[in-house]
């Protein structure tokens, strides 16, 4: 985010003041649910809120672009440095990627913010600004709403037994089934060749006798095991899409894995259609596919995506 020639020479309470008017321009888009018009507004309001406090400080880097500002108050306290309150390795890690959505909502494509997400986002802003000296209204539904994203990330990243195992046990449960069916069509077959004869009659003895008769007995054929038409399976090239039944959306993450440093792109509705381009990478008790889908690339558990 560079900064523009009219900020450098904005004072400190000027900033603040824009500040103050972006977060509230930025909450009331929220309530609209206009929530990318909301993303820009929240990033406005933190960059003029951060160059504020350095400015304060006769810092340099208030007059440097957002990477400067963000480079600044995050690295370690220098003792030549001026004194000016910094930002954790996380929070710092945090604005980095949403200023990556910034830029990409400022080049005007297409990207998928939920409501979940920018409230986070909205509580992360408020609490670096209350920090920083500058009093906004902090939301007070974004706790609850940050627990669910827990819970839900939580509730994905543990594998059921099924898919921690499913690689051992198909093959074997396969073998069983086709054993069962070979063991049902042996027996059915040694009880249709143990039925009674036919009661004789008076023409049963010629009938012996007459090699021609003997060749017309009936002959009993061998059961043929049932086949199974194979399944389309995923591959690169193909679409695919998003099982039924994922009520919280199917998670399309930077790279493969559930591990929480693997940040999460945005979640693909139910019947999303994806384009598969890479893959398959085992991970976390997963199979993932590289996919494209909402102008995003990243990895999906092929576990819940189908063929159609």
């Amino acid at each position: 985010m560079a900064a523009s020639d009219q900020d450098d020479h904005r004072t400190p309470a000027e900033l603040i003041a824009r500040s103050k008017e972006k977060y509230a321009l930025g909450i009331a888009r929220i309530r609209r649910e206009h929530y990318t018009l909301a993303l820009l507004s929240l990033h406005g309001s933190l960059e003029d809120g951060l160059r504020a406090h350095l400015q304060l400080h006769h810092h340099p880097a208030g007059s440097g672009d957002w990477d400067t500002i963000l480079d600044t108050l995050a690295k370690a306290v220098d003792q030549d440095e001026k004194p000016v309150t910094r930002l954790t390795p996380v929070e710092a890690e945090r604005l980095r990627r949403i200023d990556k959505l910034w830029r990409k909502a400022r080049r005007g494509e297409h990207i998928t913010i939920l409501d979940e997400h920018i409230q986070v986002y909205q509580q992360l802003v408020a609490q670096l600004l209350l920090r920083y000296d500058i009093i906004v209204v902090a939301p007070e539904t974004t706790t609850s709403a940050t627990k669910r994203i827990e819970y839900r990330e939580l509730a994905r990243s543990t594998p059921t037994f099924w898919q921690r195992y499913r690689t051992h046990l198909a093959p074997t449960v396969t073998v069983i089934l086709m054993f069962v069916i070979g063991a049902a069509v042996s027996i059915a077959v040694q009880q249709s060749r143990s039925q009674p004869a036919p009661v004789p009659t008076t023409t049963v003895r010629s009938s012996i006798t007459t090699p021609a008769t003997l060749e017309a007995q009936p002959t009993y054929a061998t059961a043929r095991r049932p086949t199974i038409a194979p399944t389309p399976h995923l591959s690169p090239g193909r679409d695919a899409y998003v099982r039924d039944g994922i009520s919280e959306g199917l998670a399309l993450r930077a790279q493969p894995g559930t591990t929480d440093d693997i940040p999460i792109l945005l979640y693909l509705e139910p019947n999303t259609a994806v384009r598969v381009i890479g893959g398959p990478v085992e991970a976390d008790g997963y199979t993932w596919w590289q996919v494209r889908a909402a102008n995003q690339t990243g990895w999906c558990a092929g576990e819940f995506l189908e063929m159609r």
